[in-house]
């Protein structure tokens, strides 16, 4: 399952949502954003880096300032995040 809610110059500066097991949410223009797990456990990954991250509930990531390609956030199980835009 794949849930495409992509943020743009007019979403909110975080937002929170949850995702359910298995479901992925892609995020387009990462570049300045954290990823915050609230619950459950989350797979973080970015179109073109080979490195991956796993976010347990209170654990966040930030995207490097260098980056500003698709983000992807997977639920490994049933989840709540949130993204925060540091910009």
């Amino acid at each position: 399952m794949h849930i495409d809610l992509p943020l743009d110059a007019d979403a909110p500066p975080s937002l929170a949502r949850a995702i359910p097991r298995g479901a992925t949410w892609a995020l387009e223009h990462s570049r300045g954003r954290q990823v915050q797990c609230l619950e459950g456990t989350l797979w973080i990954t970015l179109d073109t880096h080979a490195q991956d991250h796993v976010l347990e509930r209170g654990e966040c990531w930030t995207v490097p300032a260098r980056a500003d390609e698709r983000l992807l956030v997977h639920a490994l199980r049933d989840a709540r995040v949130r993204v925060l835009d540091l910009n």
